[in-house]
């Protein structure tokens, strides 16, 4: 009788010992996406996806909620707080892409060169939207642990914004007291901002 039921029960270890190997396997998989990433990736993931996508489902999983973020607009807490920067800089410039131009890792810290481009269509530092382009180029540093950003120093020029906003505001103020979609592209003759410093016209 005995010797009937052993290949069953060889059988059933069997089944046993596989399920058990691949939820152990499983369990290490389930927490590697972020390692596989590694700094650099992580830091991408932050400027092109949360950045220029405005995905913030992307910054609640890459940004402590205790993380802490300068920027020429004020300092922010956490992922929440991230989201309210993006709000500050999405909302004047609603199509604003964000391009990395290199990245460079020390330590838990990445550098990161970056370029914006956007066009202002919303109230940006007390200025009516003017339809006109601007561009920047800005430097960030993240600070990592466990692959989590705790901390994040946004640099930028914000006087460059104004002065790319001044410049198109002077063809014709009176006449453009506000953008509406069909005003996306700069008037004939007006400015068109592709550098940070560099326009159509000097100012």
């Amino acid at each position: 009788m005995n010797a009937r039921r052993t290949p069953f029960r060889i059988e059933r270890s069997l089944v046993i010992f596989l399920f058990a190997s691949l939820a152990l396997a499983g369990g290490p998989a389930a927490a590697a996406p972020l390692e596989a990433l590694g700094p650099e990736g992580v830091a991408s993931r932050i400027f092109l996806e949360v950045f220029s996508d405005g995905d913030l489902a992307v910054a609640r999983e890459l940004v402590s909620d205790a993380a802490t973020i300068h920027t020429p607009e004020g300092d922010f807490t956490g992922s929440a707080g991230l989201g309210q920067y993006l709000a500050l800089i999405r909302g004047p410039f609603p199509d604003a892409t964000i391009a990395i131009q290199r990245t460079a890792v020390a330590g838990d810290t990445v550098h990161v060169w970056w370029s914006m481009t956007g066009t202002h269509l919303g109230d940006y530092r007390g200025i009516p939207a003017t339809c006109g382009a601007v561009a920047i180029d800005g430097e960030s540093f993240l600070r990592l642990e466990n692959y989590l950003v705790q901390e994040q120093t946004i640099t930028y020029d914000s006087q460059t914004v104004l002065d790319q906003i001044h410049v198109f505001n002077l063809f014709n103020p009176d006449g453009r007291p506000g953008c509406d979609d069909s005003q996306l592209l700069p008037e004939r003759g007006a400015p068109a901002c592709t550098k940070a410093t560099t326009c159509a016209m000097p100012y």
